[in-house]
């Protein structure tokens, strides 16, 4: 078997559990965790820090929040047994990257990554993630490839793979729609949430465990994105309401 055919086929297989990569990024930050201590020796520094880790994650959920919301549905989503795609997307977000999903992932995985502050999450992070994801895209590729034939080959010339060029962005030939937003990433906010004040606990507590707690702002932005996430469920699941 060559070696893309065997690159294709793992990332076929790999492709149900795509959305849950940035949990892997434990492995990498845990030892980094260990030996934590302030950025530049100083609290008010790692405030900064803190946010910058925040934006970097916010700025990942933003892309696929404009992703989300610009896309018809059949497209674009959490399927996790097969691929699937009634149209093929090329504009809006689609037309600056193949793959906007997939660096809004990187994004907020790179934010919890970087939070220990230390280099070696984020590298070993970046590493991982692109064996992981290069063969889910080969593998959709391929998909699309055969679905779509010269259609999909004309937008894959002259749209990059990952890195985004904004310059040929297309306004998206779909509007867009809060409600498609809030039923398919109603859990993606409260994840980040719950990996940065985790990363937040876990650094307050290696370096002063006698005297810890959770600090308002961070109460406050995980208490926030819960009950985002319960009433996004909520409505999901009860109602019509976020139907489009």
């Amino acid at each position: 078997m060559r070696l893309r055919e065997s690159m294709e086929r793992s990332g076929a297989e790999l492709f149900r559990w795509r959305s849950y990569l940035p949990a892997l990024i434990l492995p990498f930050a845990l030892p980094a965790v260990a030996n934590y201590e302030y950025p530049w020796g100083s609290e008010a520094y790692a405030w900064t820090w803190d946010a910058v880790c925040l934006v970097v994650s916010l700025l990942g959920f933003a892309v696929r929040v404009a992703t989300v919301g610009q896309t018809p549905s059949g497209t674009s989503g959490r399927n996790t047994r097969r691929q699937k795609a009634d149209v093929l997307n090329t504009t809006g977000v689609y037309s600056t990257t193949r793959n906007p999903l997939y660096l809004g992932n990187f994004l907020i995985g790179l934010g919890v990554a970087m939070f220990p502050f230390s280099i070696y999450p984020p590298i070993l992070y970046a590493l991982f993630f692109h064996l992981y994801y290069e063969r889910i895209i080969l593998a959709e590729e391929k998909f699309l490839r055969e679905k779509f034939g010269r259609e999909y080959d004309e937008w894959a010339e002259s749209t990059p793979v990952f890195i985004p060029k904004l310059a040929d962005y297309e306004p998206p030939a779909t509007p867009f729609s809060w409600k498609r937003v809030a039923r398919r990433e109603n859990t993606t906010l409260m994840g980040i949430a719950l990996a940065m004040t985790g990363m937040e606990m876990a650094t307050d507590l290696k370096l002063d465990p006698r005297h810890w707690e959770l600090d308002t702002p961070w109460a406050a932005f995980l208490g926030a994105s819960v009950a985002l996430w319960a009433v996004a469920r909520f409505l999901k699941k009860r109602t019509r309401f976020l139907r489009d």
